[in-house]
Parts: C-alpha cells; sequence; structure tokens
C-alpha cells in the first residue's frame, strides 16, 4: 500500500515490483524459478533426496525512506542492541516476517520502559511448507515448486531478503541500532515503521546513523 508508513503484520503493507525465488544448492545447475513479468518458470535439477533453501528477492516501496522523516512518523524511537531473532512466520501478505529482540540503551522518542523491545520486521527465513500454503496452485506451477514430493518439501526452506537492502541482523550481533517504530494494537506488537529504512547502524562514536539511501553515516537532530 503506498502511501502509508505503518507496517501491520498481517496486511500487504509494500509494493512488490518483482520477486526471483531461486534455489541455493551448490549444485552447478541452480534453477532460477521466477514470477517476475509472469514469465514461465521452468525446473532443471533433480531434488530428490536433497535439501534445498530457496531465497525470495523482493523490492518495496515507501513515502518515506530518509532517517528524519520516518522519525517523524514513528511513535516510538530508541537505541537498541541487537541480540537474536526469535521466530519467523509467514504472513497475509505471502512474505516472511521476523521478530527480532534488541536491549535498549536510550529512549529518542515515546515512552518505552522495558529494558528490552521485540519488534516485527520484514523478512526472515520460514519452511517452504508454510510458504507453499500461502500460494494458489497456479503460483506454485509458475514458481516451478508445484511438483515437489512432501519429503523435498519437509527438508526445504524460504530465505527472504530485500533487493533494497539486505540488513542481515544476524551477523551484527552486539551492535547497536535506530529503531523507528509504530505499534501494532491488533497485534500488541512494535513493528518498523519502514521495514530496513528503520532499524539503521548505529555509530557510537561519532553519534552517526547509517543512511542506506546514501550509503553512508550521517548526523541527525534527533541523536541527542
Amino acid at each position: 500500500m503506498k502511501g502509508k508508513i505503518i507496517l501491520v503484520v498481517f496486511t500487504l503493507s509494500i509494493i512488490v515490483s518483482g520477486t526471483i525465488l531461486v534455489n541455493t544448492n551448490n549444485n552447478d545447475n541452480k534453477s532460477v524459478l521466477s514470477n517476475r513479468n509472469d514469465s514461465q518458470s521452468t525446473q532443471n535439477e533433480t531434488l530428490d533426496g536433497e535439501k534445498n533453501n530457496y531465497q525470495v528477492y523482493y523490492t518495496s516501496d515507501y513515502l518515506y525512506t530518509e532517517p528524519n522523516d520516518i522519525f517523524n512518523h514513528s511513535s516510538l524511537v530508541v537505541i537498541g542492541e541487537y541480540v537474536q531473532d526469535l521466530k519467523s512466520f509467514v504472513g497475509n501478505d505471502e512474505r516472511a516476517h521476523t521478530v527480532s529482540e534488541f536491549k535498549i540503551s536510550k529512549v529518542l522518542k515515546g515512552d518505552f520502559s522495558l529494558d528490552t523491545i521485540e519488534i516485527v520486521r520484514l523478512g526472515g527465513t520460514v519452511p517452504l511448507s508454510e510458504y507453499i500454503a500461502t500460494q494458489t496452485q497456479e503460483q506454485l506451477e509458475k514458481k516451478g515448486i508445484s511438483t515437489l514430493s512432501k519429503s523435498q518439501i519437509a527438508k526445504s526452506s524460504v530465505e527472504f531478503i530485500s533487493q533494497d537492502y539486505n540488513l542481515n541482523l544476524k551477523q551484527k550481533a552486539n551492535k547497536k541500532f535506530i529503531l523507528l517504530l509504530n505499534y501494532d494494537s491488533d497485534n500488541e506488537m512494535y513493528v518498523a515503521s519502514a521495514d530496513e529504512y528503520s532499524i539503521l547502524e548505529f555509530d557510537t562514536s561519532k553519534n552517526e546513523v547509517y543512511n542506506i539511501n546514501n550509503k553512508q553515516f550521517e548526523n541527525y537532530s534527533f541523536i541527542k
């Protein structure tokens, strides 16, 4: 839904201009399964007896992507240290969402008294079976996964990755971030106001925030 910044966990909150489903097996003959522009997909390798990890690459369109703008449209902004991912699930938007835990060191906007916070963000890895459950038979055929056996599906997973910016929090343990959030009252959870654009690396030595658009650390007035 272009024009809205608040992400609701179980509703479609982004405009996807293209998704590519890629099989990441370490075989020379990799299969690329795509539904971009309704193109015909083909399956080029045998999957029997192998664990298959797929990747869905997506692009998003937001009304606000600059930190100052997102700050102004967020109800809670905190400095937090990434602790861990708690769980991932497929939402009604047919995409993976992940609940991540952060340890809070400072509140920059809004009221929050706990030492840790759990936030919902777009992206993550889910079992292929959960992803398949959200797809129609026609969609499965276009993506080349309609003929997989139950055992193949049980061994497989799907990772959702943003083409705009791969946040990859698991490789940034103990690093601090500026979290720009809004509260989803229906599900009683805080959500990232604009996904990866609202989970920004924070350089404590220079008091600067990483701007994804400019690909550099910058100083902002909301950092006090």
